[in-house]
């Protein structure tokens, strides 16, 4: 799984930071085209969008606290699914929903990557995931990152169904899951 960060300004940087040098592929920007970026070229929209329909496993991120709404109705417009907005508080707020512990009285928060590196997902051909929340997104491509074969489902109530973005991974309910 390799990523495009959709904006290269300060959020662009903290979500580089957040999925590592050797899963973004590049950036992407409508005004800093051309420049380099921590060693990673800043291309067009278009660019991205020719990537983005050769390779089936890219990922786009959106990552501006300005101007998302506008980037990922520019995304939307031109039909993308494998899209999500990477918000600067989600690497905080996420906290809160996933387990902690103690050590020397200090909080140890674990991220979903630690947390899925105790489990084989290479040995599943199929991966329902229960539920949901506006972090969504990032188990997703967790998961999509250790196992790239794995049919992938995300089981929703009927009011939830486009609530969340789920990638353009299937939306089912729990019965359609169990076969």
């Amino acid at each position: 799984m390799r990523y495009i960060i959709f904006g290269a300004g300060n959020t662009g940087e903290i979500a580089f930071n957040y999925f590592g040098r050797n899963r973004v592929l590049c950036f992407a920007d409508n005004n800093k085209t051309g420049t380099v970026l921590h060693a990673k070229e800043v291309i067009s929209f278009n660019e991205m969008l020719k990537i983005y329909s050769e390779q089936k496993q890219i990922i786009i991120v959106i990552s501006s606290n300005r101007y998302w709404k506008e980037m990922e109705y520019q995304i939307k417009d031109v039909g993308l699914q494998r899209y999500f907005v990477f918000f600067e508080a989600d690497m905080y707020l996420m906290n809160r929903v996933l387990p902690y512990y103690y050590l020397y009285k200090r909080p140890i928060y674990l991220s979903y990557t630690q947390i899925l590196s105790h489990y084989d997902l290479l040995r599943y051909s199929k991966i329902a995931i229960y539920g949901a929340n506006r972090y969504l997104p990032y188990l997703i491509t967790e998961i999509m990152d250790r196992n790239p074969y794995a049919d992938i489902k995300v089981i929703l109530p009927e009011e939830c169904e486009h609530k969340y973005n789920t990638l353009g991974i299937r939306v089912g309910n729990l019965a359609s899951c169990i076969e």
